[in-house]
């Protein structure tokens, strides 16, 4: 079938939609573009001028929210296993910051686990941090960090819980 210079075609029990040169594929929902494909391959998802291979548009000016999302299947029920988010740092269009975050399921829903800010910090375990690497492991307990070579080196950084905080090289308190 040809619509408007379109062609619309069902090959066995594909669907095959092809605009001529320039011209571009669109999926309209609910009164709006839902995803478009340009004639450079670049798909967009909530946009109608996709800037990359896969653009999508948060739909979000404040806040955050999830964006795209990995789902599986346990023992029947479809789950969010993972998501990645954005949080918008609201200043307006000339600022356009903001930050990724990223989130995997336990127990059954969604927690953040890491976090890398507009200005370039990453953050393990909290949503906010004053330095390059914060890593927090919540209020009662200790947070460890360990640079390891996998067999017998490594060093320890722990902090925390209301102790004194050490630094062990190779299994042995050095601080």
């Amino acid at each position: 079938i040809q619509i408007n210079e379109t062609l619309i075609a069902r090959s066995d029990a594909d669907l095959i939609l092809q605009a001529r040169a320039s011209q571009v594929v669109g999926i309209n929902s609910g009164g709006s573009r839902a995803m478009t494909l340009d004639d450079s391959q670049n798909v967009g998802i909530s946009t109608d001028l996709p800037s990359t291979k896969l653009d999508v548009n948060s739909g979000i000016s404040s806040s955050s929210a999830n964006v795209i999302s990995i789902s599986q299947n346990t023992t029947g029920a479809i789950k969010q296993a993972v998501a990645f988010g954005v949080a918008i740092q609201n200043g307006g269009e000339a600022t356009n910051a903001s930050d990724l975050f990223i989130s995997t399921a336990s127990g059954g829903s969604l927690s953040e686990r890491l976090r890398i800010t507009s200005g370039g910090n990453m953050l393990l375990g909290s949503s906010s941090g004053f330095s390059r690497l914060t890593v927090s492991n919540g209020a009662s307990t200790r947070s460890t960090i360990t640079i390891s070579d996998q067999n017998t080196a490594s060093l320890m950084l722990t902090a925390g819980a209301s102790q004194a905080s050490t630094i062990s090289v190779d299994g042995t308190h050095a601080l």
